[in-house]
């Protein structure tokens, strides 16, 4: 692994595996008599999609202008139910679920914010533009420094979060503290039963955090 490109191949098929399982999960969910939030794993679909195809050319789907609307409409979106949730709930509430607080949302806006700026920065970093894994600032992009250490403390803060959370996610843990849960909306799941496998879907959090980060990483 001491082979930059084979390090970000690496990123790129876990990248590819994250998405395709939450597709899977936002298929299958209602099917299993499951509840999740459609609107994070739909986010994860593309994050996941996108990161690839910057981490591996051959796997780009869209272009970077596509790409780049897709991630301005979801960080509006996330933006808009941070707002909602704190209106409804208050900053230190819970969701219909009993499980997930403002900051459920906030992650998934700065998510989008980091990669909305990989594309504007003049990301991708693909292996034959990385040269020992180490890249400078994008040209432009040298006065924001500050920017891209902020989603990097961020995501890494949530994976952090998230590791030590998987102990207390356990799917009895989780049926417990969402029984007589609500629908939630566009962004819920419809409140049909227990939170489909809570640990694999912090899994996939805590690798696209790790791989978004290591991103940003090689633009400083």
């Amino acid at each position: 692994m001491s082979d930059p490109v084979a390090i970000l191949d690496l990123f790129a098929a876990v990248m590819l595996a994250v998405a395709v399982y939450c597709a899977a999960r936002v298929i299958l969910v209602r099917r299993m008599h499951r509840t999740l939030h459609y609107d994070v794993n739909a986010a994860h679909v593309l994050m996941g999609t996108a990161m690839a195809g910057m981490l591996a050319p051959s796997l780009k789907v869209l272009p970077n202008p596509a790409w780049e609307t897709v991630f301005s409409v979801l960080a509006l979106w996330f933006a808009w139910r941070s707002v909602t949730f704190i209106a409804r709930r208050g900053v230190t509430g819970r969701s219909p679920d009993r499980v997930h607080g403002v900051s459920h949302y906030l992650t998934h806006l700065v998510m989008s914010c980091s990669m909305l700026y990989m594309y504007l920065a003049g990301v991708p970093a693909s292996a034959e533009r990385v040269v020992g894994m180490t890249m400078g600032p994008a040209p432009g992009t040298s006065d924001f420094v500050a920017l891209p250490l902020f989603f990097i403390v961020v995501l890494c803060a949530s994976a952090v979060w998230h590791i030590d959370a998987l102990g207390r996610f356990t799917p009895d843990q989780v049926a417990l503290a969402s029984v007589g849960g609500e629908a939630s909306g566009a962004g819920g799941g419809g409140g049909e039963g227990r939170w489909l496998a809570p640990r694999l879907e912090m899994g996939s959090h805590i690798a696209m955090c790790a791989a978004m980060a290591f991103m940003l990483a090689l633009l400083l």
